[in-house]
């Protein structure tokens, strides 16, 4: 009699138990895999392709007004030949850009990568006649003009320096100043654009009065240093830097400076 009782017991509390929980089970995978599945995939799906580069992207221009935006364009070019300036550009009416160059050495066209480019397409050198009579081109210029509508325009002068461009000085290889502290001038024939002097003394300065005219100025000769100084000073090309020249300076004891200053000199251009 206790046995019978003691099953019916038994099979009274397992019909009334609650389901069996499984460890790290139907929770986690039940949950992922519907809220990651639904939630995802309707939410890049149809949310991506209907609100991104289908709807919103064409909705939000405004193509109401003409505009054009370029990089920053300089006043002026100085160029070597071959070498191209490249600028990028904006723009919502690209019909209407107008390029034009006053010489057909320079060349102003659009790019493939909506952008303008300035190219000097054409050698520049001395003319034979200008070979026998020892004169060096002087740099040759054009005008460029960029027209978009009437919303922008811009002309930019390019300068071409000659390939054969040349730097000389006039006078003796050495420039004699007086150890006491002197000035000096010295004449410079050149055909650049431009020129730069620089020296390899800390006691000289170089001040460049024009583009035919170098000053060099001289400290006094400290105390302590017996031996005459002497220094060179180069001229170079501002854009090629093939194109230069040097000249040495040396202190001389003698109280009258051997300046050279010459302004009245002819420049050989053409």
């Amino acid at each position: 009699m206790k046995n019978i009782l003691s099953l019916f017991l038994l099979l009274l509390l397992a019909s009334c138990s609650p389901d069996p929980v499984t460890p790290n089970g139907g929770g986690n995978n039940s949950g992922s895999n519907s809220g990651s599945n639904s939630g995802n995939n309707n939410g890049d799906n149809n949310g991506g392709n209907n609100g991104g580069d289908n709807g919103g992207g064409d909705a939000g221009e405004d193509t109401s007004k003409p505009y054009f935006t370029i990089g920053l364009v300089p006043d002026t070019i100085k160029t070597l030949t071959y070498w191209s300036f490249s600028y990028i550009y904006s723009t919502n009416i690209e019909e209407d850009i107008s390029l034009q160059s006053s010489a057909d050495w320079c060349e102003v066209t659009l790019g493939p990568d909506s952008n303008i480019i300035i190219h000097a397409i054409e050698s520049y050198n001395q003319t034979e006649e200008q070979k026998r009579d020892f004169i060096y081109p002087a740099p040759r210029q054009c005008t460029v003009t960029i027209t978009v509508g009437d919303v922008y325009k811009k002309t930019v002068v390019v300068i071409q320096e000659a390939d054969d461009a040349v730097i000389q000085t006039e006078g003796y290889a050495y420039l004699e100043l007086n150890g006491n502290g002197d000035k000096a001038y010295k004449h410079i024939i050149s055909n650049c654009i431009s020129w730069t002097a620089t020296t390899n003394a800390d006691w000289l300065k170089l001040n460049k009065i024009d583009e035919n005219t170098l000053e060099i100025v001289s400290t006094a000769r400290p105390d302590n240093i017996t031996a005459e100084r002497s220094a060179a000073v180069t001229l170079t090309s501002d854009l090629n830097e093939w194109v230069t020249t040097s000249f040495g300076v040396r202190e001389k004891e003698a109280e009258i400076s051997a300046g050279e200053y010459k302004y009245s000199e002819p420049t050989p251009w053409d």
